[in-house]
């Protein structure tokens, strides 16, 4: 269930879902809101949920580079001195700053039209005029 703050009704049944049903995965909830924190939800689901807070989109995965292993070597290494440390970094595929404005969340940063993206952070929809996000 996606934006499930936006539902606060739902969390007194998920609840007794859940205390009738203890099986681990059978809900997803996702939020673009910390759902604890607001005040229309009064049910928790302490005992009942896992959080996860997920960050935006790393410098790699906008653009759809490999992993890298070096932080993996720098973590393991009994010498540091051995560690193989790239001469230079990447090639930057944008400028800094426009990185920076397009912020990490999916949508955003991986739109390569300006103007579309602009749209998106203005909470317009890009291809609909005065329409909102989906």
């Amino acid at each position: 269930m996606d934006e499930v703050q936006k539902a606060p009704a739902l969390f007194p049944a998920i609840k007794l879902a859940v205390d009738r049903d203890r099986t681990p995965g059978r809900f997803l909830l996702l939020g673009s809101a910390n759902f604890l924190l607001m005040r229309r939800i009064t049910e928790t689901l302490a005992g009942r949920i896992i959080l996860r807070e997920l960050d935006g989109l790393s410098w790699g995965e906008r653009h759809r580079l490999p992993p890298s292993v070096m932080w993996h070597q720098l973590l393991v290494a009994a010498d540091l001195d051995a560690v193989a440390l790239p001469s230079q970094p990447p090639a930057l595929a944008e400028p800094l700053t426009e990185a920076v404005a397009a912020g990490g969340l999916p949508p955003a940063a991986l739109e390569r039209d300006p103007a579309r993206r602009e749209r998106w952070l203005q909470g317009l929809h890009p291809d609909l005029p005065g329409a909102r996000p989906a």
